[in-house]
Protein backbone atom coordinates (compact mmCIF):
# COMPACT_ATOMS: atom_id res chain seq x y z
CA UNK A 1 0.00 0.00 0.00
CA UNK A 2 2.67 2.31 0.89
CA UNK A 3 4.17 2.23 -2.82
CA UNK A 4 1.05 2.41 -4.50
CA UNK A 5 0.54 5.78 -2.20
CA UNK A 6 3.88 7.27 -3.48
CA UNK A 7 3.41 6.11 -6.92
CA UNK A 8 0.58 8.20 -6.64
CA UNK A 9 2.20 10.97 -5.18
CA UNK A 10 4.82 11.21 -7.52
CA UNK A 11 2.25 10.70 -11.05
CA UNK A 12 0.43 13.86 -9.15
CA UNK A 13 4.02 15.96 -8.83
CA UNK A 14 4.98 15.48 -12.25
CA UNK A 15 1.31 16.23 -13.72
CA UNK A 16 1.42 19.36 -11.67
CA UNK A 17 5.39 19.98 -12.58
CA UNK A 18 4.05 19.41 -16.66
CA UNK A 19 1.23 21.78 -16.09
CA UNK A 20 2.35 24.92 -14.99
CA UNK A 21 6.31 25.17 -14.79
CA UNK A 22 8.20 22.69 -17.35
CA UNK A 23 6.57 20.51 -19.85
CA UNK A 24 8.70 18.08 -21.97
CA UNK A 25 7.65 18.33 -25.67
CA UNK A 26 8.32 16.63 -28.82
CA UNK A 27 8.76 18.50 -31.81
CA UNK A 28 7.27 17.04 -35.17
CA UNK A 29 8.88 18.54 -38.42
CA UNK A 30 11.89 20.42 -39.93
CA UNK A 31 10.14 24.04 -39.64
CA UNK A 32 12.81 25.24 -36.99
CA UNK A 33 15.99 23.07 -38.73
CA UNK A 34 19.18 23.33 -38.04
CA UNK A 35 18.32 24.09 -34.14
CA UNK A 36 15.36 21.89 -33.76
CA UNK A 37 14.91 18.62 -36.27
CA UNK A 38 12.16 16.35 -36.46
CA UNK A 39 11.76 14.50 -33.33
CA UNK A 40 13.93 16.86 -30.80
CA UNK A 41 12.95 16.73 -27.58
CA UNK A 42 12.47 20.07 -25.95
CA UNK A 43 11.67 21.97 -22.06
CA UNK A 44 9.15 24.48 -22.56
CA UNK A 45 9.54 26.40 -19.71
CA UNK A 46 5.42 27.54 -18.91
CA UNK A 47 6.56 30.07 -16.05
CA UNK A 48 7.60 32.92 -18.87
CA UNK A 49 5.17 35.41 -19.60
CA UNK A 50 7.21 37.89 -21.27
CA UNK A 51 8.92 37.27 -24.54
CA UNK A 52 11.65 39.22 -26.59
CA UNK A 53 13.23 39.09 -30.22
CA UNK A 54 15.20 35.73 -30.82
CA UNK A 55 13.36 33.32 -27.81
CA UNK A 56 11.83 30.08 -29.32
CA UNK A 57 8.23 29.92 -28.16
CA UNK A 58 5.68 27.14 -28.19
CA UNK A 59 2.11 28.17 -28.67
CA UNK A 60 -1.68 27.52 -29.89
CA UNK A 61 -3.72 28.90 -32.88
CA UNK A 62 -7.42 28.73 -33.47
CA UNK A 63 -7.88 26.70 -36.43
CA UNK A 64 -4.58 24.34 -36.31
CA UNK A 65 -4.05 21.42 -34.75
CA UNK A 66 -1.22 21.03 -32.07
CA UNK A 67 1.31 23.14 -30.78
CA UNK A 68 3.68 25.08 -33.36
CA UNK A 69 7.00 26.23 -32.18
CA UNK A 70 8.70 29.26 -33.81
CA UNK A 71 11.35 31.90 -33.04
CA UNK A 72 10.39 35.45 -31.58
CA UNK A 73 11.30 38.13 -34.89
CA UNK A 74 9.57 41.00 -33.49
CA UNK A 75 7.48 42.08 -30.89
CA UNK A 76 4.30 44.63 -30.07
CA UNK A 77 4.82 47.95 -31.66
CA UNK A 78 7.66 46.78 -34.15
CA UNK A 79 7.41 46.95 -37.91
CA UNK A 80 8.06 44.01 -39.38
CA UNK A 81 9.10 43.46 -43.74
CA UNK A 82 10.40 41.24 -45.54
CA UNK A 83 11.76 42.47 -48.71
CA UNK A 84 14.58 41.08 -51.47
CA UNK A 85 15.02 37.99 -49.38
CA UNK A 86 15.88 39.19 -46.28
CA UNK A 87 14.18 40.01 -42.91
CA UNK A 88 13.99 43.93 -41.37
CA UNK A 89 12.64 44.78 -38.30
CA UNK A 90 12.22 48.62 -37.33
CA UNK A 91 14.13 49.52 -41.01
CA UNK A 92 17.05 47.31 -39.99
CA UNK A 93 17.94 44.03 -41.14
CA UNK A 94 17.06 41.39 -38.25
CA UNK A 95 19.76 39.72 -36.08
CA UNK A 96 17.52 36.56 -36.08
CA UNK A 97 17.96 36.10 -39.47
CA UNK A 98 21.35 34.39 -40.41
CA UNK A 99 23.30 35.97 -43.40
CA UNK A 100 23.50 32.97 -45.95
CA UNK A 101 19.96 32.34 -45.57
CA UNK A 102 17.15 34.10 -48.03
CA UNK A 103 13.74 34.25 -47.17
CA UNK A 104 11.72 33.25 -50.58
CA UNK A 105 8.00 33.66 -49.42
CA UNK A 106 7.36 37.22 -47.70
CA UNK A 107 3.01 36.75 -47.19
CA UNK A 108 1.80 39.09 -45.45
CA UNK A 109 4.82 40.86 -44.27
CA UNK A 110 5.67 41.58 -48.23
CA UNK A 111 4.65 45.39 -47.63
CA UNK A 112 5.63 47.42 -44.03
CA UNK A 113 3.24 45.96 -41.10
CA UNK A 114 2.99 46.86 -37.42
CA UNK A 115 2.69 44.40 -34.60
CA UNK A 116 -0.35 44.68 -32.73
CA UNK A 117 0.26 45.23 -28.74
CA UNK A 118 -0.05 41.96 -26.83
CA UNK A 119 1.56 39.81 -29.77
CA UNK A 120 4.27 38.73 -31.54
CA UNK A 121 5.88 38.14 -35.11
CA UNK A 122 7.13 34.54 -35.51
CA UNK A 123 9.12 32.63 -38.34
CA UNK A 124 10.46 29.06 -38.52
CA UNK A 125 14.60 29.06 -38.52
CA UNK A 126 13.51 26.72 -41.71
CA UNK A 127 11.76 29.56 -44.68
CA UNK A 128 10.97 27.09 -46.94
CA UNK A 129 9.37 24.44 -44.60
CA UNK A 130 8.06 26.64 -42.20
CA UNK A 131 4.02 27.65 -41.68
CA UNK A 132 4.73 30.99 -39.14
CA UNK A 133 3.44 34.20 -39.42
CA UNK A 134 3.78 34.95 -42.82
CA UNK A 135 1.15 32.97 -43.31
CA UNK A 136 -2.20 34.74 -43.06
CA UNK A 137 -3.74 31.31 -40.78
CA UNK A 138 -1.30 31.79 -38.74
CA UNK A 139 -0.08 35.72 -38.70
CA UNK A 140 0.75 37.84 -35.30
CA UNK A 141 0.97 35.53 -32.05
CA UNK A 142 -1.42 36.56 -29.27
CA UNK A 143 0.47 36.55 -26.09
CA UNK A 144 -2.30 34.25 -24.48
CA UNK A 145 -1.79 32.01 -26.76
CA UNK A 146 1.65 30.94 -26.16
CA UNK A 147 2.28 28.12 -24.02
CA UNK A 148 6.05 29.04 -22.85
CA UNK A 149 9.66 29.31 -24.06
CA UNK A 150 11.97 26.59 -25.52
CA UNK A 151 14.80 25.76 -22.76
CA UNK A 152 17.73 25.73 -24.73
Amino acid sequence: MLIISVIMVLLLLAWYVSAYWVQLMLIQGDSMKPTYGNMSLVFVDKRSNSFQEDDIIAFKKDGIKGVLVKRVVAVEGDTVCIRDGSLFVNGEKSKCQPEESRIDYAGIAEKEITVPAGCYFVLGDNYAESKDSRYEEIGFVAGKDIVGKIIR
